[in-house]
């Protein structure tokens, strides 16, 4: 007696369209799904403290547990800095002086601070001691050279501006303020150099990319 074999039946392919339809689904629900769970679990307990204040706060934690320590009141200050609270920035940065009258980076990032509020002379005998302090600093010397610059002073700028870029070859940065200097110099040709140069570096350099196009439309 034989015994008949039936073909087994293969499953219809699945639509297209269905296929779609039913990935579409899958990734809503489960997108669902991870909001409920990060809203019920995480989002509510995110800190979303401005960085700002983050850094004033554990600097003031620092202070109060090591209030002789000049590197904690350049934090306090930088903090400060961040939230453009300049009266407190400043008053932290001398404050870390007053500890140490050698401390580099309090001079620097209150050499830097004048720069910001407009004070170039200040800025630039702060930053000279900076220099004093740290002769191969590239940041003290870059600084220095936009303080003269904001002061006209742009063959002193240029000498800082040219060591910093020795200490630190290929910075865009430095390149693009030689480039801000030839400019208020009257030396179109050459600022426009400087800053195709930048921008070969660094494409997306924006104000550089900004002052190449005003200078073209001259």
């Amino acid at each position: 007696m034989s015994t008949e074999v039936r073909p087994v039946k293969t499953p219809k392919p699945v639509p297209p369209l269905v296929a779609y339809l039913i990935i579409i689904v899958f990734t809503a629900t489960m997108f669902v799904i991870g909001v409920i769970i990060g809203k019920a679990f995480f989002w509510e307990n995110y800190d979303t403290t401005p960085i700002a204040d983050r850094i004033i706060e554990v600097a003031k934690q620092k202070v109060a547990q090591d209030p002789k320590n000049p590197k904690n009141y350049v934090d306090l200050g930088w903090g400060y800095f961040k939230k453009k609270d300049y009266n407190n920035a400043l008053s932290q940065y001398k404050k870390a002086i007053d500890l140490d009258k050698k401390y580099y980076p309090a001079y620097l990032n209150l050499g830097i601070l004048y720069i910001e509020t407009g004070k170039y002379d200040l800025a630039a005998n702060t930053l000279k001691n900076a220099i004093a302090l740290q002769p191969k600093s590239s940041n003290a010397h870059l600084n220095l050279g936009i303080a003269y610059t904001k002061l006209g002073k742009y063959n002193e700028a240029l000498k800082e501006l040219n060591e910093a870029y020795k200490l630190s070859p290929g910075s865009t940065r430095i390149i693009y303020e030689i480039g801000v200097t030839y400019e208020k110099m009257g030396k179109i040709e050459e600022a426009k150099y400087q800053y195709k140069s930048a921008l070969e570096f660094d494409p997306k350099f924006e104000e550089a990319k900004k002052a190449l196009e005003r200078l073209n439309k001259k």
